[in-house]
């Protein structure tokens, strides 16, 4: 359940890596109502009362949830549709705060479109585009690790002393930093959770 919103925007576009430091002013902001610590077999599990920063604005009937973005409710997936690749142009990012410290960044950008055969640097659809990418922005890379998922490139790579996860497809991109490396299980296997927009 989400408690409020408030309503900013962005005024430039995000890109894969952070390249300039992250402004709450830049984004819409909601928080969840509810703080309760999981138990499950006597085992509490450290909970906290996450608070999300993001390109995607609220919903004109409650502004404390934000525009479906995913949706495949026939009632609204021509709309969430609509909004995604005309409004946010195919990309969203989402920023979790815990006690004003911000702890992760999910980034996402779909090339589906009119101009999905066009080469663009900042669109890597492989690893090797990707470096190109890195190269580009004059980052200091250093790749962990390289896998497969399905036709897609996994890839663990640490970034100017960020910490990243990056899949890169032929029709997508998806951007996992960890501003921590404790927030991950180790730094060749990093724990993703696509779940931001569930219960919205």
């Amino acid at each position: 359940m989400i408690l409020s919103c408030k309503s900013h925007k962005s005024v430039e576009q995000d890109e894969i890596i952070q390249t300039k430091p992250f402004s709450k002013v830049n984004y819409y902001k909601y928080t969840y109502r509810n703080n309760e610590p999981y138990i499950e077999s006597n085992i509490k599990i450290d909970s906290f009362k996450p608070i999300i920063y993001t390109n995607v604005k609220p919903l004109d009937t409650n502004k404390a949830i934000p525009q479906k973005i995913y949706s495949l409710s026939k009632n609204s997936w021509k709309s969430s549709k609509e909004y995604f690749y005309n409004d946010l142009q195919g990309l969203s990012v989402v920023y979790l705060e815990k006690n004003n410290k911000i702890l992760f960044r999910n980034f996402y950008r779909s090339y589906t479109g009119k101009d999905f055969y066009k080469s663009d640097i900042n669109k890597p659809r492989n690893k090797e585009d990707l470096i190109k990418y890195f190269e580009n922005k004059k980052a200091e890379f250093k790749i962990l690790s390289v896998n497969k998922s399905e036709k897609a490139d996994v890839i663990n790579v640490d970034i100017n002393g960020d910490f990243y996860k990056i899949i890169v497809d032929s029709t997508f991109c998806k951007s996992y930093l960890y501003y921590n490396k404790r927030d991950t299980i180790n730094k060749f296997f990093l724990i993703t959770d696509d779940a931001f927009w569930e219960g919205f």
